[in-house]
């Protein structure tokens, strides 16, 4: 399934629909992204339920960037000794 989503926020968004027609598209996309997570397919509605959700009216939230790693060690370069 992956590919799918962009393909289908460009048709969700292509077409008038009112909030809660866009509503019951999200819901009906959950219950499709729900079913196909039995298989190991999780992701690949994703950005079309963002589109049924939000349409072009709304940002979707967005989501903190992911934490940086802070080495919990010297760099081996600090125990060098100097001569």
């Amino acid at each position: 399934m992956n590919g799918v989503g962009l393909p289908l926020a460009e048709a969700i968004l292509s077409v008038e629909r009112n909030e809660h027609e866009r509503a019951q598209l999200a819901q009906k996309l959950k219950k499709w992204e729900r079913g196909l997570s039995d298989y190991g397919m999780e992701e690949g509605l994703e950005l079309g339920i963002q589109a049924a959700e939000y349409g072009w009216s709304d940002a979707p939230p967005r989501r903190a960037p992911p934490p940086r790693r802070v080495a919990l060690c010297p760099s081996p370069h600090a125990f060098r000794s100097s001569r």
